[in-house]
């Protein structure tokens, strides 16, 4: 690791050779990101490894009670407000969807490479619950889990199940699932790989875990640091190598993945995934 890279982490990305390097500071919030309320001037570091082209943020940052009260409600606002944004989105045009595409993303490798149905998803971070609605709606059995209680009053009120925690490979009634899914999840945790090792232990045997994340690489060839793939609330922007790594190193097989820019512009890789089996 070199002179300008961050002391405080202690794993910076999980590919063989990692070489981080300061990369971009902030001293004031790009235009657009939510202004959370923290104390303290605002400065921020944004590191990449040169050999993967992760980046991972240092300094300045919401606190890590952030998702089990503040996050939903300083994104969307008060319950009214989050009901609100979830019509919004669900009254798109499956053309101009992430979800939607989403949706037909999933199907389409979970029939190819999946168990059997009927199927039981869990979708840790649902947030607006967008996807798992649809999923619902496409016929699966769906399982929300989010810390936030404003969030999870609105996915019960939208008929969902709902488990209102953080996941961890002891979360009560996240077991035995088909599939797991996280949807822009990884990017806000500390330690994506110890989330990632505890899907492993929930879902089933012959199961598929799918992941999404911003992806670094478009976004920095496009707007260099002011898109919200760079925002505070990321504490990784991976790339497609260093979600591989990333898989890789928490005991999967990739089974499929790639890059895209979704409808509503934001660029992402994804990958889905499959434990390994034991040798």
């Amino acid at each position: 690791m070199n002179a300008d890279a961050p002391t405080i982490l202690s794993t910076f990305c999980w590919c063989p050779t990692p070489a981080p390097s300061r990369l971009h500071t902030y001293h004031a919030p790009p235009d657009g990101e939510t202004r959370f309320d923290r104390d303290g001037a605002y400065r921020r570091e944004l590191h990449r490894c040169a050999a993967c082209g992760h980046v991972r943020s240092a300094g300045h940052r919401p606190d890590d009670d952030l998702y089990a009260g503040d996050y939903v409600h300083a994104t969307y606002g008060t319950l009214a407000d989050v009901r609100a944004a979830f019509d919004r989105i669900m009254a798109l045009p499956p053309e101009r969807s992430d979800n939607r595409r989403r949706v037909a993303r999933i199907r389409a490798v979970v029939s190819r490479c999946g168990p059997p149905g009927p199927l039981r998803l869990l979708d840790v971070g649902s947030g607006l619950g967008v996807f798992p609605v649809a999923m619902r709606d496409a016929g699966w059995r769906c399982i929300a889990l989010d810390p936030d209680p404003i969030a999870c009053a609105h996915l019960r009120a939208r008929g969902l199940d709902v488990i209102e925690d953080r996941f961890g490979p002891d979360t009560r009634g996240a077991g035995d699932c088909d599939v797991i899914t996280f949807n822009k999840v990884l990017e806000h945790v500390d330690d994506p790989l110890a989330m990632l090792r505890a899907a492993a232990t929930c879902v089933r045997p012959g199961g598929i875990v799918y992941v999404e994340v911003p992806d670094v690489a478009a976004a920095d060839d496009e707007a260099r640091f002011g898109r919200e793939e760079f925002f505070i609330e990321h504490l990784h922007v991976f790339s497609p190598a260093s979600l591989d790594a990333l898989a890789r190193a928490a005991g999967f097989d990739v089974l499929d993945a790639d890059a895209l820019r979704e409808p509503s512009g934001k660029y992402t890789c994804f990958a889905f995934l499959r434990p390994e089996a034991p040798a």
